[in-house]
């Protein structure tokens, strides 16, 4: 592998340390995954010395039942051994290792045109960023990256078919091992050369004995007979295609967000760009045009049927533009002009990086930043839940929702199963159809509980938080047989009133429910002030049964307690509580937006529209909450701002057309 020179290329070099230096701030995020919690349970077993985990181990609705995601044993193993031995700090840092192995092969495709590809590869890694779990896909990407990197150097001539043959073979055994039947999308790399094999062999008018006895299609079509062995070499044998044919016909991934397509919008934005990209450089340039287009299209298509498919078509689409940028005479005569003229190459650089990071900052605003998971650290919203449970010896089975499993498995195994996590081909249609389907009607939740008898169900709530109805909370506030114990930010527990009745004298909330922590409109609108002193009472009681490291120190209690105070008329103490929250979670709306109606009712109308921006602003300028620019146009209005509250004007007639 090249490497730019040191005495000739210290711009590329720069280039290179820069991409280094941007992808981590886009990697450095917390571990937010709620799946990673069940690969690292999984991991620990095999590290036990199980080949094959054969009865499912984690939950109490599978006893007895075979545990079928054993494909991805290896990476599990590997993502257990790098928690356990440096914790969640060094997860993220792997996490990163892993993105850079999956795109800087790119930037030695031609090195003296590492420059070139920088700003490209962060704005990949930006659009890949939803799918960049800390989960074996991760190891997917990496091994799809060099599958890619070394077909695209058998098609340069600068590796044999023998080595070609024997890097694929290798990787394929190591993706089969790490995730499974993810393995069989190397066939399309190498099917891909086949094709432009044989497209160039008819191109140069070689005859059908030519085309039949050439030995590049030879190797290559023996290469995928190798690379389809290899798909059974791991301890999963033959369950590896199964695993892979019931994700795409048994139905349960469109219970699954990841395996649904990115918004329009979204795609437009990110993906776009790619496609168009890589489809004018392949098609002005026209280096292996066959497979440039195969595998462009290929995962392309791919990548319009779900969130965690874009990736294979990101590091595709780059890997295709570079290739094609490496082998064209005017991006050649382009970088020699820049040769000549180093500043004017800093400048160019500087300037395209800018408009990156400055569409990465955004990205990453809106999905880390507001939330204070910006850096180090774990998103662990069901932590403090365990805890009360713990504390308080709640027994029985526990219903929970589906995004709960993962972590109250790794909290709970051996001792305490799961109803269900997210391993859905395991539970099958039916199962999470019935799952889902009990979030919002009690009949069906009532049928669960009478076939598996739990007496208590912990919800993690804060995944619904832009439903106007929070499935599983409204259905079980309900049914009187259950009763409020504990909630947060993040999650609540609720018990079965008769079997734990203990419990239920002592810790019930009597007006709090997790409605009003996702939204304190409902303070100020529907809380009689007859209840004031109970949901007080309710909210110190939450403050001090909920680890601070919870939902951003309680922000979602502390919040729900300041609007208690501004409804009840004690706005010193309620702007005492805004004031903490604004200092320690800058960035989220919430405190502004309440803050902003605080000042509007004081008649302080010129702070009230100051802040009313700075909620917008923080809420990501009406792309995250909706905005009533009528109310707007008022308060600058009675500000005397004019100007102001004739745009907020127009803005609210718009809204309404």
């Amino acid at each position: 592998m090249q490497i730019p020179r040191k005495t000739t290329d210290y711009v590329s070099i720069l280039s290179i340390i820069t991409a280094f230096v941007g992808i981590w701030y886009i990697c450095a995020f917390f571990i937010i995954d709620f799946d990673v919690w069940w690969h690292i349970a999984a991991g620990r077993i095999f590290r036990s010395g199980t080949v094959l985990i054969k009865t499912d181990p984690f939950a109490f609705t599978r006893e007895g039942l075979p545990y079928l995601a054993n494909h991805e044993w290896l990476s599990q193993i590997i993502i257990s051994l790098v928690y356990d031995l440096f914790g969640v700090n060094g997860m993220i840092v792997f996490r990163y290792l892993l993105i850079l192995l999956a795109v800087v092969p790119v930037l030695f495709i031609r090195p003296r045109l590492s420059w070139m590809f920088s700003p490209l590869v962060i704005f990949a890694v930006t659009a890949m960023r939803p799918a960049i779990l800390f989960r074996p896909q991760l190891f997917s990407f990496v091994i799809f990256s060099f599958a890619l990197f070394f077909s695209i150097a058998w098609l340069q001539s600068r590796i044999s078919k023998k080595e070609y043959a024997v890097c694929a073979v290798i990787l394929q055994i190591i993706w089969v091992n790490m995730h499974g039947g993810a393995a069989i999308i190397h066939l399309a790399i190498v099917g891909a050369l086949l094709l432009q094999s044989l497209f160039s062999k008819i191109k140069s008018g070689s005859s059908a004995k030519q085309i039949f006895n050439s030995s590049a299609l030879r190797s290559l079509g023996i290469l995928i007979v190798l690379l389809i062995i290899s798909l059974f070499a791991s301890p999963s044998s033959f369950n590896n295609i199964s695993y892979i044919k019931d994700i795409f016909t048994g139905g349960t991934s469109n219970f699954i967000a990841e395996w649904a397509p990115r918004s329009l919008p979204l795609y437009f934005k990110w993906i776009v760009p790619l496609w168009g990209l890589s489809l004018i450089l392949v098609l002005s340039i026209r280096r292996s045009l066959i497979y440039s287009l195969l595998l462009i299209f290929t995962f392309g298509y791919l990548s319009t049927k779900a969130i965690r498919h874009e990736p294979f078509f990101v590091i595709t689409a780059l890997f295709i533009s570079c290739y094609q940028i490496s082998g064209s005479l005017t991006w050649e005569n382009i970088n020699n002009f820049f040769k000549k003229k180093v500043f004017l190459k800093l400048v160019v650089i500087f300037l395209l990086l800018i408009l990156v990071l400055s569409a990465s900052y955004k990205d990453k605003y809106i999905n880390s930043i507001r939330f204070g998971q910006n850096g180090f650290g774990s998103y662990q919203p069901l932590s403090s839940a365990v805890e009360f449970i713990e504390d308080n010896k709640i027994d029985g089975l526990a219903f929970n929702n589906y995004e709960a499993g993962g972590y109250l498995l790794f909290r709970g195994y051996p001792n305490r199963k799961v109803f269900v996590d997210g391993r859905n081909i395991d539970y099958g249609y039916q199962f999470l159809d019935s799952v889902f389907e009990s979030g919002s009607n009690s009949n069906k939740f009532r049928m669960l509980e009478s076939e598996y008898e739990f007496t208590v169900a912990i919800i993690q709530f804060d995944y619904y938080k832009n439903e106007t109805s929070i499935p599983y909370v409204s259905v079980l506030n309900s049914l009187p047989d259950w009763g409020l114990v504990y909630a947060d930010d993040t999650s609540a527990v609720y018990v079965k009133r008769d079997v734990h009745s203990d419990i239920v004298f002592l810790n019930e909330y009597k007006v709090l429910t997790p409605e009003i922590l996702l939204n304190t409109s409902l303070i100020l609108s529907n809380v009689p002030s007859a209840s004031f002193k109970l949901l007080e009472k309710d909210l110190n009681t939450a403050l001090a049964t909920s680890l601070e490291s919870v939902g951003s120190k309680n922000f979602r209690i502390r919040l729900a307690k300041a609007a208690l105070y501004y409804s009840a008329g004690l706005t010193p103490e309620a702007e005492v509580i805004l004031a903490q929250l604004q200092s320690e979670s800058p960035y989220r709306y919430e405190t502004y937006n309440l803050l902003a109606i605080i000042k509007a009712e004081q008649g302080e109308y010129i702070q009230s529209g100051i802040l009313f921006e700075q909620a917008m602003k923080a809420g990501g300028g009406g792309k995250l909450v909706s905005i009533d620019y009528e109310y707007l146009s008022t308060i600058f209005y009675k500000a005397g701002d004019s100007k102001k509250a004739n745009m907020y004007k127009q803005k609210a007639l718009k809204q309404d057309e």
